[in-house]
């Protein structure tokens, strides 16, 4: 059963995860006390699982998630950070880049500290009212773009 709750709350922050302007799934509180969930996806009966974990503070917040491929590979992962109300103030995404490889032959994927794509998010109050998008490439630094959020005054996103 608690494998079950895991697997539950390990889908819900990863669909909540990717932005603020809805309900973020399980709260500080509910996540209290959890330190990792492992989740395994399997696109058929016959094949392998791929493999996503959460990993948890002490506050119950999820500070990093990490994607293995079926071959047990990590193939990405992010962390996260908040501000001390809980809001997240900042998510660094590490995906794989490509380059040919003359050994192999062929494209191989490798995860690199210093190419990732970030997000910056900014509140008054609970309401989140600004994004910044930022790509960073071997020490390069791109901001792409920025949302800018405004409510009325019945706090509804306009």
């Amino acid at each position: 059963m608690r494998t079950l709750i895991a697997i539950i709350i390990f889908i819900l922050i990863h669909v909540y995860s990717q932005g603020q302007l809805v309900d973020r799934g399980p709260t500080r509180e509910f996540l209290k006390g959890y330190k990792k969930i492992t989740a395994r996806t399997y696109s058929d009966k016959k094949d392998s699982a791929s493999v996503s974990v959460s990993f948890i503070n002490g506050l119950g917040d999820v500070v990093r998630n990490e994607y293995y491929d079926k071959k047990g590979n990590l193939v990405n992962w992010t962390k996260y950070e908040y501000y001390s109300d809980g809001l997240i103030k900042y998510e660094e995404d590490h995906g794989q880049v490509f380059a040919y490889d003359e050994q192999v032959k062929d494209l191989v994927g490798k995860i690199r500290e210093d190419t990732y794509n970030a997000k910056v998010f900014e509140y008054t109050g609970k309401l989140l009212t600004k994004e910044v998008w930022i790509q960073v490439s071997e020490g390069y630094k791109n901001y792409n773009y920025q949302i800018n959020y405004e409510y009325d005054k019945s706090k509804r996103l306009t």
